[in-house]
């Protein structure tokens, strides 16, 4: 099986993550202190992103993270000491590769979770068939399920409400806002009618990309763009090569797969009738990586800036 082949299996099995995310996680924490109760201290009850209320009897000390994005949030804040186990597609940051495995993201072992002995499980929407299991076996969890960039910055905030690390969590949302300022300062005279038309590629053959309810058109709509399938009915719609070139994207952006393969652009620049699209014309396609664009966690925002030099280079002259 080639690579190509191996990264569009890559990219299925996350637009179903994705999709399961969407379904399960209509319930929002509502804000950095949605969920949280008056009381100071533990036990201490939250909402998590699917309104379960989960009851956090004392302060963390073991936490297992189910999910790349959970685990890059809990390094940003301080607590990596605490981390006991991850599952083995986390890889970043890099000191991360000596923590225990627990196994895949959507497949983690159960088992190897119980007997790490955690006061906290960090999962996702995609974990919903082993919760009533883990529960049952007397383990802690709390379901992370950001849609859009603020909701990132919220659950943040929470993770630091109950891990008490709340003074090292303000300081990681406030960077994060800092960088979502700053790129609204750069585009706040950018009108409507200057707004460049975007289709995100996630695969070429057959053509997907995003819907409107997703957290990667979120991070379009703030780096200025207009995604050309915001009126899609679905979060990850397929379109024929017509319906491509009628809506002339006048850029395209892709995610870059650190394993290899995926999106080649000049193969798709060279197949017949894509030189009909402006962003092939103008040779405006971009690949960005894909873990600063498909992970809901504290580096979201470096993703939001890489999209929008991408969109208006002359207005982000300094890329360091």
């Amino acid at each position: 099986m080639n690579r190509r082949r191996l990264s569009r299996l890559a990219v299925v099995a996350l637009l179903m993550i994705f999709a399961i995310s969407s379904l399960a996680g209509c319930t929002k924490t509502g804000g950095s202190d949605a969920g949280v109760n008056a009381k100071d201290g533990y036990p201490m009850e939250v909402v998590d992103s699917t309104g379960r209320t989960v009851t956090i009897e004392a302060m963390p000390e073991r936490i297992v993270s189910l999910a790349p994005s959970n685990t890059e949030m809990l390094y940003a804040c301080g607590l990596e000491s605490k981390v006991v186990g991850v599952t083995t597609f986390c890889n970043y940051p890099e000191e991360v590769k000596d923590k225990e495995k627990v196994g895949g993201f959507s497949d983690p072992s159960i088992e190897k979770i119980v007997a790490l002995e955690p006061d906290l499980v960090l999962a996702t929407t995609i974990h919903h068939k082993f919760l009533d299991e883990m529960e049952n076996l007397g383990l802690t969890v709390l379901v992370m399920n950001a849609g859009s960039v603020k909701e990132v910055m919220d659950e943040i905030q929470l993770l630091g409400k109950v891990s008490g690390n709340v003074d090292e969590t303000k300081d990681v949302v406030s960077n994060m806002q800092g960088k979502v300022d700053q790129v609204k300062q750069a585009l706040k005279d950018v009108s409507d009618d200057e707004k460049v038309k975007v289709f995100y590629m996630l695969w070429d053959e057959p053509i997907m990309t995003i819907g409107p309810n997703t957290l990667l058109n979120d991070v379009i709509t703030l780096a200025g763009g207009v995604s050309v399938s915001g009126d899609a009915g679905t979060d990850y719609p397929t379109y024929s090569l017509e319906t491509l070139v009628d809506k002339d994207p006048e850029a395209i952006i892709f995610t870059v797969m650190g394993t290899g393969g995926g999106i080649d652009p000049e193969r798709v620049k060279a197949q017949d009738g894509w030189n009909a699209i402006s962003a092939i014309k103008n040779d405006r396609i971009y690949g960005i990586d894909d873990d600063l664009m498909s992970r809901p966690g504290p580096r979201i925002v470096d993703g939001l800036l890489e999209v929008a030099r991408a969109l208006y280079p002359d207005r982000f002259p300094d890329t360091d």
